[in-house]
């Protein structure tokens, strides 16, 4: 059984057809309402069957079919029908001007057509489910001394209350200003299909204003008529941030089953959200691996029979790190063409700290690292070998010394904590390594434990309690979303410049990137590393090729330092471009991350013009001195108070 989303519950769409007995009778009402013109519905596609989507009447702005885009050449109208079809549209068309609404608000009380303002569209729809639908909140003040009924429900068959309409838009002002002036709760109102307004907002993806209503009272544990929670909704949108938010406040069980026998994680496995089913298997540890639904399948098995790789790879990767931990099931996994093609697809398979990620690309590249290496041992620090270069002893005693510092470096990138946003609990063991893994290995291993390492542990925390106390803001005066950067998946207030890894699943101060050919996320604190590594890499390379050359005009054919040199000496091209598009980015003072994604960040706009531009653009030699001894101010927005807005460390306490 495959199961998708209708009528704001997870139902079969195999059981239209061969046994619609099955669906309870409001389900099958609904199902017949869908084919109706008139009702708020989808396209009946098997992959994504679910009323409350973007294709819904409610959800277009015209609901009558107009032109989403038309802009109406304003006049009052002469009959009371025409004026009460005017009202409905100037709501509908997302463009039209307050000020015409305003007039014709005023011309029809004037006229004593007040009862208008209570009336209904033919499809069911009140004024205040369309107010509900604009993202600011005039129309609803100008029709609030009228007393409008904000607690009814759509005439429509899918029964939903304003507050349902303005949570698909995802607008906390509207759904605060709904909550404060509705005469009874309706934080918890059901539509026709069981869904609460919290269910909603899981659907649509909208994490901030899930954080809101529930600390607004909305039930988390509230199941729709198939028992589905808005952790299960949240699963099957893909969402991590609002299933890691519905997670960090044990709002249900995350193996709780449904009607159909399934949880949370057979959803994520249905729609392919890969990213959803490594935060429910190593975050959130569920346990709904081997559970079957009615249909007797597991998670992986609904993920072969849909065809999700991605899914595919992530559970068989997890599976087999339960059961395996031999060399040869490392090798096994390093070889995998299929984790590898992930890789080239920029994603991991799973845990990194427990180890379950490709490692091809890291292999790779210490393969070749050490096999440069050896030629030095084996083949030009050889007495007889040496006595032929002495003439050129310059340049090989150069090799070598790159050689040193580029291994130096790669250590050095591969160890340091990038600035990884995680609360540290050491260990304590008979040998007091430095080494050593942070609370449920969130963090790489490799990772060496400095006094850094419990500074960002101490900013961590006060990141938690300031999201704490965003969201109980939110739950007050209805903080807008955009205000504040919060990462649900980690629970935190992001600071700028900082990103949610995906492979490390953590957030990472300044970050960069995740490179796979160091094993390691690339931030704050280990980039200036990366840079002389991969600046070092191509300098030792290209002298190890010179060296070669020279050592194979003064000897027989040696098939090993011909095939080594080729070998290595591909390398060189690729290393040159990352030197060289690292180097344009540190005199810009840019991540890799804000070059290639700076128009969805606000403040990389120009507030005056709009337009992409750099903020963090202090000249070159100011830009050098951030990027190379990193601090606060690296990250922090020139001329910006952030440390006053989110509590982060001030003064010396950050290294």
């Amino acid at each position: 059984m495959e199961l998708t989303l209708t009528g704001g519950t997870l139902v079969d769409p195999l059981r239209n057809e061969v046994s619609s007995s099955l669906a309870s009778p409001e389900l099958q009402q609904q199902q017949q309402q869908q084919q109706q013109p008139s009702s708020l519905s989808l396209s009946t596609d098997a992959n994504s069957h679910h009323q409350h989507g973007p294709d819904c009447q409610h959800h277009d702005p015209q609901g009558g079919g107009n032109d989403v885009g038309k802009v109406m050449e304003f006049s009052i109208p002469v009959t009371p029908e025409e004026r009460k079809k005017m009202l409905f549209e100037l709501l509908q068309i997302k463009m039209a001007r307050v000020e015409d609404f305003k007039k014709l608000l005023h011309f029809i009380l004037q006229f004593g057509e007040e009862d208008m303002l209570h009336s209904w569209t033919e499809q069911g729809h009140s004024l205040a489910h369309w107010a509900a639908k604009r993202h600011d909140v005039i129309i609803l003040d100008m029709l609030l001394p009228y007393k409008i009924d904000l607690n009814q429900q759509s005439k429509d068959g899918v029964e939903m209350y304003p507050i349902h309409w303005a949570t698909t838009e995802g607008s906390i002002k509207v759904v605060s200003w709904l909550i404060k002036h509705s005469e009874k709760d309706i934080v918890n109102v059901r539509d026709g299909s069981g869904c609460t307004p919290l269910m909603i907002a899981a659907q649509y993806g909208y994490p901030n204003l899930v954080a809101y209503l529930i600390q607004k009272g909305a039930d988390p544990s509230s199941l729709d008529k198939n028992r589905d929670s808005a952790l299960h909704w949240g699963a099957y949108k893909g969402d991590s941030s609002i299933v890691g938010l519905l997670h960090h406040l044990n709002a249900t069980d995350v193996d709780a089953v449904d009607n159909f026998g399934q949880t949370p994680l057979h959803l994520a496995a249905i729609r392919g959200m890969s990213e959803v089913v490594q935060y429910l298997l190593y975050d959130a540890n569920s346990n709904a691996v081997f559970l079957k639904d009615k249909e007797g399948k597991t998670p992986l098995d609904l993920a072969i029979k849909k065809n999700r790789k991605s899914v595919q790879l992530v559970i068989e990767s997890y599976l087999s790190n339960r059961s395996e931990k031999s060399f040869m099931h490392f090798l096994k996994q390093m070889c995998s063409p299929k984790e590898w093609k992930m890789w080239l697809k920029g994603g991991g398979t799973g845990d990194v700290a427990h180890g379950s990620n490709n490692r091809f690309p890291f292999i790779l590249n210490i393969s070749s690292t050490l096999l440069g290496g050896l030629l030095f041992p084996m083949r030009f620090f050889v007495s007889e070998n040496y006595n032929r270069m002495a003439d050129r002893s310059g340049v090989l005693m150069f090799a070598f010394i790159c050689y040193c510092f580029m291994l130096f470096f790669f250590f050095m990138v591969y160890t340091r904590n990038p600035g990884v946003l995680d609360v540290h609990e050491e260990k304590s063991n008979r040998r007091n390594r430095r080494l050593s893994k942070l609370k449920n290995n969130q963090q790489r291993a490799q990772h060496w434990i400095t006094s850094r390492t419990h500074e960002l542990s101490n900013l961590t925390k006060r990141l938690q309690q300031e999201y704490k106390e965003a969201v109980e803001r939110m739950g007050i005066d209805g903080e807008n979303e955009k205000s504040t950067q919060l990462c649900h998946s980690c629970h935190i207030i992001k600071p700028y410049r900082s990103k949610h890894c995906r492979i490390m699943r953590r957030c990472v101060l300044m970050f960069d990137h995740y490179c796979p050919f160091v094993g390691n996320c690339i931030g704050l604190y280990n980039y200036s590393y990366f840079y002389f590594y991969c600046l070092f890499f191509v300098i030792a390379d290209a002298s190890l090729v010179a060296t070669s050359v020279i050592y194979l005009r003064r000897v027989d054919n040696d098939l090993f330092i011909l095939i080594v040199t080729i070998y290595v000496g591909l390398y060189i091209i690729p290393s040159g471009f990352m030197v060289f598009y690292h180097t344009g980015l540190i005199l810009k003072n840019l991540t890799t991350n804000e070059q290639e994604n700076a128009f969805r960040y606000s403040h990389f706009r120009d507030p005056s013009t709009g337009r992409i531009r750099n903020p963090f653009d202090q000249g070159y030699l100011k830009n050098i001195l951030l990027r190379f001894f990193p601090s606060e101010e690296t990250y922090q927005l020139p001329g910006s108070h952030l440390n006053e807005r989110i509590g982060l460390l001030g003064g010396n306490d950050m290294v």
